[in-house]
């Protein structure tokens, strides 16, 4: 799936977070997900269409037994999903950072200002402490802006983006048609 522009003031912004939204899965899909599920979307979204060594690009790459580290045939470098992204020596399941994204998500398209979800509740809420529920949160944010690789984007908007067919893709009236939909007006 391919990330969405990004636009630079705090109302067109938000209409950003509504789009991010709106391609979500159903509340509680990702909840029901195990890890290995979730690493499996990790990598069909890193590597769409053939897993790729980060040395040397090469494609012919080898599994290794514990199933999450994979082996280059080339240069023998071993490497996992998460390497070269932010999610590199993470030793937090790929469950807590899905629905934390999720929760992000929800947050800033539902009209919350930009310090919700705080740490503070992240912390509570997933039972971290609170400077790693801070770094959760901002490493979120920083893979979803215009700078960030948009891997856990990728990764978690499961659903193309849904809307009238006379309606045109960012245009006032798609705007207002999503704020309909975010205030429970028309259905999902």
């Amino acid at each position: 799936m391919n990330r969405l522009p990004f636009f630079d003031d705090d109302h067109d912004g938000q209409f950003r977070w509504l789009l991010i939204w709106e391609r979500l899965p159903e509340p509680g899909y990702l909840k029901a997900l195990g890890e290995d599920d979730l690493r499996q979307r990790l990598q069909e979204t890193r590597w769409p269409t053939s897993i790729c060594c980060p040395e040397c690009a090469q494609t012919s790459i080898g599994q290794l037994e514990r199933g999450s580290l994979f082996q280059c045939h080339r240069c023998r470098k071993q490497f996992s999903v998460t390497n070269g992204t932010f999610l590199h020596r993470t030793k937090l399941s790929f469950s807590l950072w899905f629905l934390v994204a999720e929760d992000v998500i929800r947050e800033f398209a539902l009209g919350s200002d930009r310090r919700y979800p705080s740490p503070k509740r992240i912390a509570a809420k997933y039972k971290l402490p609170q400077p790693t529920a801070y770094r959760v949160k901002k490493l979120i944010l920083q893979d979803f802006a215009p700078a960030g690789e948009g891997l856990l984007e990728r990764a978690i908007c499961m659903h193309e983006p849904m809307q009238p067919t006379h309606l045109a893709l960012f245009s006032a009236e798609h705007r207002y048609w999503l704020d309909q939909v975010r205030r429970g007006f028309i259905k999902r």
